[in-house]
């Protein structure tokens, strides 16, 4: 799966939890599904997180 999410890599807070979060989603189902963790313009601009989710370009937005 892709997440996509408004922030920088690693930016403090926000960043890191998304991260985290996706991390920790992995590990609760054992590996069976993988998150990839896509910062602010690596796939979208900041700000189309949403329409990018909506439109199927990602599957889940931070």
């Amino acid at each position: 799966m892709k997440m996509v999410t408004c922030w920088p890599r690693n930016f403090a807070g926000a960043g890191t939890n998304a991260q985290y979060l996706a991390e920790l989603i992995g590990s609760m189902c054992e590996g069976r599904l993988k998150i990839k963790l896509f910062a602010a313009g690596e796939l979208v601009p900041a700000f189309e997180v949403f329409d990018a989710v909506r439109e199927g370009t990602a599957e889940c937005g931070h």
